[in-house]
């Protein structure tokens, strides 16, 4: 069932602004599953085109990419697509901040920053807006549905956090895995400021159904 998030109408729910920007991409993502290979990549290349053309005139690394394509790339082609050289972990790490966008369209929120995890040697940085933050939690939550989870039940997260974050023996308590179903209680734990052993030790005290945790 939906968590409405106006006082007093539980009931049919009314979600908040961000909770309803997350249905309705979930539900254009539902819609979609069942569309033809052609008009899929339709709409791909239809998104791709002036996303690349933003980058051409905003990313000194990429204008220096894009540039010899000689495409018109707000009218992209499957063609032209794949002439465009394939961007690697070393490219983005060298390029830096040259790869950026000097122009991020001001409705796309904030400019927030994330990193890989380094386990396989020097870490890869990126940016991200709001719009992935929207992007991410829609498809997070078709994640949950597709695989017909119990939202009534508890759900465990052991991953890395703030310093001062989750930290072990207890982790951390919140009421719901999701602000847009009710559901169970969500609980994290910080992996990078415990042991394996407090690890188990957590996990076999909270006693969930459900564990997100990476591989190392």
């Amino acid at each position: 069932m939906l968590q409405g998030h106006k006082s007093s109408v539980d009931w049919p729910a009314i979600p908040s602004a961000a909770d309803a920007e997350t249905l309705a991409l979930l539900c254009q993502f539902q819609e979609s599953e069942w569309w033809s290979e052609d008009k899929i990549l339709d709409c791909q290349l239809r998104q791709l085109g002036p996303l690349l053309a933003h980058f051409q005139h905003t990313s000194p690394y990429f204008k220096d990419r894009l540039d010899p394509l000689d495409a018109d790339l707000r009218n992209l082609d499957f063609d032209a697509f794949r002439r465009i050289p394939i961007l690697t972990r070393t490219d983005i790490q060298e390029a830096g901040d040259a790869l950026l966008s000097t122009a991020i369209p001001k409705d796309h929120g904030r400019l927030l920053h994330t990193a890989s995890s380094g386990s396989t040697g020097r870490p890869v940085n990126a940016r991200k807006t709001d719009i992935n933050q929207a992007f991410h939690r829609a498809l997070n939550l078709r994640n949950h549905l597709w695989h017909k989870h119990d939202l009534s039940a508890k759900f465990a997260t052991i991953r890395g956090y703030a310093p001062d974050y989750a930290l072990a023996p207890d982790g951390k308590y919140l009421s719901s895995w999701t602000s847009v179903y009710k559901t169970g209680p969500s609980v994290v734990l910080n992996s990078t400021r415990c042991t394996i052993g407090e690890q188990l030790h957590w996990i076999m005290k909270e006693r969930p159904p459900y564990i997100l945790s990476y591989p190392h």
